[in-house]
């Protein structure tokens, strides 16, 4: 494998390749490849999960005395993020796994706040049953119509599987002379073609958002 890669100009960098059976997996980008019979299979690595994990408790028992609301509001992104990026692979598990974690983060929480009251009192503040879901951790408030609502912490569970959708390919057929307007809003830069070419674009959702070009003679 060095050998080849070197008679094309590329190197391996040591430190970070290593050469495994895809039936024991390996980590990448903080997803865990693995093969289990015939099926490729990834999930959160459990180096990410124990990252995250921090993350939420660096954040409730750094904002012991914040209201529940202030707390809420901080925790949403984090969860919405994290469970977004990982949403396209076998995650179930883990995303239990982590709410289990966040329910035992914030139920500490809640019990320090009231040292003197039971544990019904603060289960019953702080905790509510909305649409059918009990022990909803949940800030209550009442809107200007007087109508009460919830602001409800995220579940991880509740972010469920996403399947990649395959990228489609069209060919369009440009004339000589023809202008091309790139869509990127970072570079607005035009093309003249001289002569006949065909235009491949490839479309679908990426981190950029826009539509890429590619000509092709």
């Amino acid at each position: 494998m060095i050998e080849f890669l070197k008679e094309r100009g590329l190197t391996l960098s040591e430190e970070k390749t290593t050469i495994t059976n895809i039936y024991d997996g390996f980590d990448f980008l903080g997803f865990n490849v693995r093969k289990f019979g015939k099926k490729l299979y990834t999930s959160p690595s459990k180096d990410a999960q124990k990252r995250f994990r921090a993350k939420i408790s660096d954040i409730v028992k750094g904002h012991k005395m914040c209201k529940q609301e202030s707390l809420i509001r901080m925790l949403n992104p984090v969860i919405t993020g994290w469970g977004n990026y990982y949403r396209y692979g076998a995650s179930t598990d883990a995303f239990h796994g982590c709410d289990y974690h966040i329910y035992n983060l914030t139920k500490k929480w809640a019990l320090r706040r009231h040292p003197k009251k039971r544990k019904s009192w603060v289960a019953d503040r702080y905790w509510h049953e909305i649409r059918g879901r009990k022990w909803t951790f949940a800030w209550k408030y009442e809107t200007k119509s007087m109508k009460v609502n919830y602001l409800t912490l995220k579940r991880l569970s509740d972010i469920h599987y996403t399947p990649y959708k395959q990228v489609k390919e069209r060919q369009i057929l440009l004339t000589r002379n023809t202008m091309i307007i790139s869509l990127s809003v970072r570079s607005n830069k035009c093309w003249n073609l001289s002569k006949d070419v065909s235009l491949s674009y490839i479309y679908g959702t990426s981190r950029t958002g826009f539509v890429r070009y590619v000509a092709r003679k």
